[in-house]
């Protein structure tokens, strides 16, 4: 971890995928892990507008403790120019972010964790934000039963805006810009290539 071997992996997997015509490539995460999101959404520039619910069934690890694995399909355009941007980007910023319409307000609660204070599954605006805990693994070690509540919660978020036909297409890490929590920034209509 933390190390640069996941981006350096799927730099190398882009490369000869596209040596061989290749034009995306897909695969699942955890849309709750936050440094996956970072990866996967924020810095290799994946799109997401599918959601599985429980795709793997329940695993009794004990990172996963016993949730449903939910998952979103990564959509990653190896060969589009909005992809060869955000890798050659770095670090960013994303315009507009604190303008944004919230899908979930969120608080902390006594016990130092974020909670889903109040959800609106009726926006209508261009770009949406949608906040994520910054750390699920200790959220699941911590309570098990808010771990679960964010599940079923940011499954009813995202299920509702994909069939709106929003997609995911950024992620805002913890940092100064998001006042060190997370953001999906879901928006709506077709991708750019």
């Amino acid at each position: 971890r933390d190390q640069g071997l996941g981006f350096r992996m799927k730099l190398a997997h882009r490369r000869l995928a596209l040596t061989q015509g290749l034009k995306s490539i897909c695969w699942t995460y955890d849309p709750l892990e936050s440094r996956n999101a970072a990866l996967n959404i924020g810095r290799l520039g994946g799109i997401v507008d599918e959601y599985l619910e429980n795709c793997y069934g329940r695993f009794e690890s004990r990172i996963e403790r016993g949730l449903p694995s939910d998952r979103f399909v990564v959509d990653w355009r190896i060969a589009s120019l909005t992809v060869a941007r955000r890798l050659a980007a770095g670090k960013r910023s994303i315009a507009g972010f604190a303008s944004m319409p919230r899908v979930n307000r969120t608080r902390t609660n006594a016990r130092g964790l974020v909670e889903n204070h109040k959800l609106d599954l009726n926006l209508t605006a261009l770009r949406l934000a949608v906040e994520i805990p910054a750390n699920t693994d200790a959220m699941r070690a911590k309570d098990l039963r808010l771990a679960a509540r964010w599940r079923i919660e940011s499954r009813r978020i995202f299920e509702r805006y994909f069939a709106r036909r929003y997609r995911v297409e950024d992620f805002i890490p913890p940092g100064p810009q998001s006042a060190g929590r997370c953001f999906y920034v879901l928006r709506r209509g077709r991708a750019k290539s």
